[in-house]
């Protein structure tokens, strides 16, 4: 019991470091006196491989899909078997069959795979499969042998719904927080209510020390604020999103609007991931979002602006005047204003309200 036990341990480290799925294949076909196992959990269109293993031969998997996957008549026999249930492979193809199958008569003997038992591992949008030989063709594995793949078989599915379910979170993650981690504003990523990621700007909010992580839980430093935090989120998680919300910090008399938004993105073969998110933005009303001038001279290149343009229209975005501008840069108001001009002409606008338009929708989507 303490061997299978072990199996067991390993399969689910496996699902959780995919890593590991060849020392559990290895593992669990001695625990059983087994040859080869072979895993497989696929999206049905193609477009992703969660598990892929074979415990033998490098080359088999090759060659199998390539010269002999689009004849093999046993794949909707075994996906029509109930999920995890471990059966022998004689039970759904006959000895006629196997005769003039080149399956059977070429690719098995090629790489000593033998009598085979498996079971049908899939999930939902995925085709899936866990199957092992013995390690001679005149063996079969015993009923104890039997009885015990089968029970590891169930273990292997759950197994393999969690190495998905991790793949789809890691995806999910990543596609929020690559696609918001340039915004100026704090971004939290949640599953339920525990903070999974944060982008830059959420970071230096964390650092103020008025927002706070408390068990990976979203908080702030004032009791009654914190209530009413605790609320926003619940309401959110329950997808009972009710609009923003603002927050005060009583001893810096900060304001901070909090917004929250479900995020359930779509991944290949057309289905959603398990795994719902939320995506917390926290936007900080007294800060001073004054533009870096590396990055103003950034968005003024596109334009083919000079970079005495681009200090001009960097003083108009931080709200500085022309004539401070000028006198800090040693030239004239009339020469800052014809800066000014110049590239607001280059970028074909009319009006300053535009220019800062533009400006902050490169800074969402174009820095």
């Amino acid at each position: 019991m303490d061997a299978t036990d072990r199996i067991i341990h390993q399969i689910y480290e496996a699902a959780a470091a995919p890593e590991g799925w060849p020392d559990a294949a290895v593992a669990l076909s001695d625990l059983v006196k087994g040859g080869t196992v072979h895993m497989m959990l696929a999206a049905q269109d193609g477009s992703a491989a969660y598990v892929n293993l074979f415990s033998g031969d490098p080359d088999f998997a090759p060659i199998y899909l390539n010269d002999f996957s689009p004849m093999d008549f046993r794949v909707p026999r075994v996906m029509a078997r109930p999920l995890g249930a471990f059966t022998d492979e004689r039970a759904y193809v006959s000895p006629e069959e196997a005769k003039v199958s080149p399956i059977h008569q070429d690719l098995l003997p090629r790489f000593e795979v033998h009598r085979i038992g498996g079971a049908n591992i899939s999930l939902p949008g995925c085709i899936g499969f866990f199957g092992i030989s013995t390690r001679r063709a005149e063996e079969d594995f015993d009923p104890g042998q039997t009885a015990l793949l089968a029970a590891l078989s169930r273990h292997v599915l759950r197994a393999f719904a969690i190495t998905r379910s991790r793949h789809e979170i890691s995806l999910g993650r990543d596609l929020a927080m690559g696609a918001l981690e340039r915004l100026n504003t704090a971004l939290f990523l949640m599953r339920g209510a525990r903070v999974i990621d944060a982008n830059a700007e959420a970071r230096r909010l964390l650092g103020q020390g008025f927002f706070l992580l408390h068990n990976d839980q979203l908080a702030v430093a004032n009791r009654g604020e914190r209530a009413r935090l605790e609320r926003f989120i619940a309401c959110a998680v329950r997808g009972e999103t009710g609009g923003p919300m603002l927050l005060r910090d009583p001893d810096t008399a900060g304001r901070y609007v909090l917004r929250a938004e479900r995020h359930e993105p779509q991944f290949p073969g057309g289905h959603q991931a398990p795994a719902r998110h939320l995506i917390v933005t926290v936007s900080e009303l007294n800060r001073a979002q004054s533009p870096d001038e590396a990055e103003v001279i950034a968005f003024c290149g596109l334009f083919g602006v000079s970079r005495a343009e681009s200090l001009a229209v960097a003083a108009v975005l931080g709200d500085v005047s022309l004539s401070d501008h000028a006198a800090a840069r040693g030239i004239r108001p009339g020469t800052a204003q014809q800066q000014l001009k110049s590239a607001m002409a280059k970028m074909e606008i009319h009006s300053q309200k535009t220019l800062h338009q533009m400006f902050e929708r490169y800074r969402v989507f174009g820095a």
